[in-house]
């Protein structure tokens, strides 16, 4: 390494000796390598290093975790996370990271809580911030730090440190979890995460180092760098029988070649965002967006927010409902006068609960960007302000009729269809 990359690194160190302890998420690749063998070194058994099992990791990646942990000398655990449970993150929009990311913090504080830790890093580079990366933006919004980044470090600087240290990922191909193989908008399950899975394996085992398998239903588009098409090209007599066999008709090589986060190609012409449908200047407005029969064993998501132009001042709220698959089914939104943020995010989930409950769903998984009232939904804060406890009690008595829910606060950019609403009912009355 050069003297700038050993002050980076230097940097790097201090950064973590003052944490005190850190959980880490690790992936076992270059960029969470470095971090986990530079914790552990730093903060020993305060440096809890944690591996995230689940479909959208291949088990080959588990395997090297264990290998890279084992051969440097740290210690590291795992824990179940369960992102194909989560409707929003199968519907596979453009923020498909950030509910995965979401649901690792949510695990990563957990575990924080039982070691008396407070700082969560991930494996964040400078380069990183050049990409579309919405699980990146979910994860701070929940707390993570990204040592990497605060120390300045590029790609290069990680993969030059990490050769002068001997680690062995120091030269590792870049590696992203298998939901990236998807177009926005293709839903994921187990079954095509296996396929794919199992398509790149049979790449592997071909001698390949770089490569992705893009799933495009009944085509697999394969990426490898320019200089290993021709011998793609020589052993196809035996990759096309064999991706035939997991499904795929076609297979198809991107002339492209290999680039990381090819996917979100899609998103230069394409909104990262719905638009919801134009709310009628009507005192409230619902409007669905699909007829829909109603399940009352699956979970509805709803999202919802409200605001004040002037807090106070002229308020309204919006929400929408959406099937267990993702797709809106009510839109909501109502002016409701002069009120201040609070009382206009308040009745806005009272609103659209009342919509949920009403048509027979009884199960929500609720999603606000305020702070405020997700925590003191859940007890975490006290209503301290007399004009908010009668909503924050008419609240929990329609959520207690329901046979399941929970509440979750999100970034204003995953509730952009809701602030929208809100704010064109803020608009009828200002």
């Amino acid at each position: 390494m050069n003297r700038n990359q050993r002050q980076k690194y230097e940097r790097l160190q201090a950064i973590l000796r003052d944490t005190g302890g850190v959980v880490l998420g690790y992936s076992g690749g270059v960029d969470s390598t470095l971090l986990a063998k530079t914790a552990h070194d730093v903060l020993g058994d305060r440096a809890v290093i944690v591996t995230s099992i689940s479909e959208i990791l291949a088990e080959e990646e588990l395997d090297n975790c264990r290998k890279i942990a084992a051969e440097l000398g740290f210690p590291f655990r795992t824990v179940k996370t369960n992102e194909l449970d989560l409707p929003e993150f199968r519907a596979n929009s453009p923020l498909r990271c950030a509910f995965c990311k979401s649901e690792l913090m949510e695990h990563l504080r957990a575990i924080a809580q039982e070691e008396g830790i407070e700082t969560i890093a991930l494996g964040v580079n400078v380069d990183d911030l050049g990409d579309y990366r919405p699980g990146q933006a979910a994860a701070k919004e929940r707390g993570a730090r990204f040592p990497l980044l605060e120390a300045g470090m590029t790609k290069e600087d990680i993969r030059a440190i990490s050769k002068a240290l001997n680690l062995p990922t120091w030269n590792k191909p870049a590696f992203a979890c298998l939901a990236s193989r998807f177009p926005y908008g293709e839903e994921i399950t187990a079954e095509k995460l296996t396929q794919v899975a199992n398509a790149e394996r049979i790449l592997n085992r071909a001698g390949f180092q770089q490569y992705r398998v893009r799933y495009h239903k009944e085509v697999a588009r394969i990426e490898v760098p320019p200089q290993d098409m021709p011998r793609l090209l020589e052993r196809r007599d035996e990759i096309v029988p064999q991706f035939k066999e997991l499904g795929f008709v076609y297979t198809a090589m991107d002339l492209a070649g290999f680039r990381s986060g090819s996917m979100n190609e899609a998103l230069r012409s394409k909104p990262v965002t719905a638009t919801p449908a134009p709310v009628s200047e009507t005192r409230r407005t619902e409007k669905p967006a699909r007829s829909a029969k109603i399940d009352p064993a699956k979970t509805y998501t709803i999202y919802c927010d409200g605001g004040s132009r002037g807090n106070p001042g002229p308020a309204g709220y919006g929400g929408v409902i959406c099937d267990d698959s993702g797709k809106e089914i009510v839109q909501i939104s109502e002016s409701i006068g002069r009120a201040t943020n609070n009382v206009a995010e308040y009745q806005g989930l009272i609103a659209v609960l009342s919509k949920a409950r009403d048509m027979g769903i009884r199960r929500v998984a609720v999603k606000m960007d305020s702070e405020l009232i997700v925590r003191q939904i859940t007890g975490v804060y006290r209503v301290k302000q007399e004009h908010l406890k009668p909503l924050h009690a008419k609240c929990l008595a329609i959520l207690r009729t329901l046979d399941r829910w929970r509440i979750q606060h999100i970034p204003r950019a995953e509730n952009a269809v809701a602030d929208r609403l809100a704010n064109e009912a803020m608009d009828t009355d200002a």
